[in-house]
């Protein structure tokens, strides 16, 4: 239900569905731009890892959302600054989402993306299902997710893909 309303969303391009593929940085900063704010910084960097050329993806709603409920999350629990890093090589795509913000507590990390889970205490407006929505979107385009913390304090996201599955989507 959840995906078939996004598709339904007006679109100022005419729809979800580009009339051709664009670089992944670009959909990227377009699933950021919405979540802006003032006082947190979002940087964004874009690099391969080999000689291969900047991946070219269609414009598809649940890589947009998925990606944009990530970088929303990681924006409410900054301090500072947001990092999304984009890498690829011939085999694989990440993006890595890194807060400043406190991370995720140790004892919820293998719990994260449960539907109705959230670690934010006394706050019960915060139902845990931007995450899981975030999962199943991202599990559409053929993409993975970890959760983890950063050695030097804030969460870290690894969003994954096969390059091959994730430029066939089209």
């Amino acid at each position: 239900d959840i995906l078939a309303s996004l598709s339904r969303l007006p679109q100022p391009s005419g729809g979800y569905m580009a009339e051709k593929e664009q670089p992944i940085s670009a959909l990227v900063e377009e699933a950021v731009k919405p979540h802006r704010t003032a006082s947190i910084a979002v940087a964004q960097s874009a690099e391969a890892r080999d000689r291969s050329p900047e991946p070219l993806l269609p414009r598809q709603p649940e890589f947009l959302h998925g990606i944009g409920n990530l970088v929303q999350n990681a924006i409410q629990f900054a301090r500072q600054k947001v990092d999304v890093d984009i890498r690829w090589s011939e085999d694989a795509v990440d993006v890595v989402i890194l807060d400043d913000g406190p991370g995720f507590p140790p004892a919820a990390l293998g719990r994260i993306g449960e539907p109705y889970f959230s670690s934010r205490r006394g706050d019960g407006e915060h139902l845990g299902l931007g995450i899981f929505i975030a999962e199943t979107l991202v599990g559409r385009t053929g993409g993975r997710i970890v959760f983890d913390n950063r050695p030097t304090g804030g969460g870290l996201v690894r969003v994954t893909w096969p390059r091959a599955r994730l430029e066939a989507l089209s």
